[in-house]
């Protein structure tokens, strides 16, 4: 998923370090 309010990371803020937990019920549904 997107990262967001990381903008003064510069090039990190792009870097894939997020998770979810599948199946959580507090995690929203992919729109794609």
């Amino acid at each position: 998923s997107k990262r967001i309010g990381v903008d003064y990371a510069a090039e990190d803020a792009l870097l894939p370090y997020r998770f979810s937990v599948r199946g959580n019920k507090y995690v929203s549904k992919s729109k794609a």
